[in-house]
């Protein structure tokens, strides 16, 4: 190692700093070689990563027809999301994809949100107000939250997005509920 020279002519074992930096520089690096070894994606999965829209809606069909545990598919289609975000992070997509991916993810949730919420005999647990904090349009996380709460028991209000504070403090008031949920892109919150 203390042959090791830094760009800057510094040698990393008189610079222990540097060595530090250039480790987490390669950390990034080593993420994307660790998700290309996940095993290969189920079908559905693929479907999604492939922005087959049509595809994955008609493979989600054919999956509840051939008597597949709807939470089964939901956990599918959650894996694609993680491919992407994976591929997002190694910057092999971009925010397009997973925008597409998000939408595709929405409609193959709200196909599956009845089916799984007839199968939850569960009794209502409490009162949640969620939405997207006002400026900002995205919704694909909270969507996949107002989902799971939902076929969890849950009285959920999902108040959309771009949602001034005033709707959130009109919802408070009239819902009393036990938790408030406020969505937001957190590159937003650093502006």
């Amino acid at each position: 190692l203390d042959r090791q020279i830094l760009p800057d002519g510094g040698h990393i074992s008189r610079n222990p700093d540097a060595l530090v930096e250039l480790l987490l520089d390669l950390l990034p690096l080593r993420q994307c070689f660790v998700a290309r070894d996940r095993p290969p994606p189920k079908e559905l999965t693929d479907a999604i990563v492939g922005m087959d829209e049509d595809g994955a809606l008609r493979l989600v069909a054919q999956m509840l027809d051939a008597g597949a545990d709807p939470g089964d598919v939901l956990e599918e289609a959650k894996a694609a999301m993680t491919v992407l975000g994976d591929r997002f992070e190694c910057e092999e997509v971009f925010i397009p994809e997973l925008i597409m991916g998000g939408e595709i993810m929405k409609q193959i949730a709200e196909e599956l949100k009845p089916r799984i919420k007839g199968e939850a005999a569960v009794a209502d647990r409490g009162t949640i107000v969620l939405g997207t904090v006002a400026g900002d349009i995205h919704d694909i996380g909270k969507d996949v939250v107002v989902l799971m709460l939902d076929v969890n028991g849950y009285d959920v209000h999902d108040l959309g997005i771009d949602v001034p504070i005033e709707k959130f403090v009109a919802a408070i008031g009239e819902l009393k509920p036990q938790v408030v949920g406020l969505s937001g892109l957190l590159t937003l919150a650093f502006d």
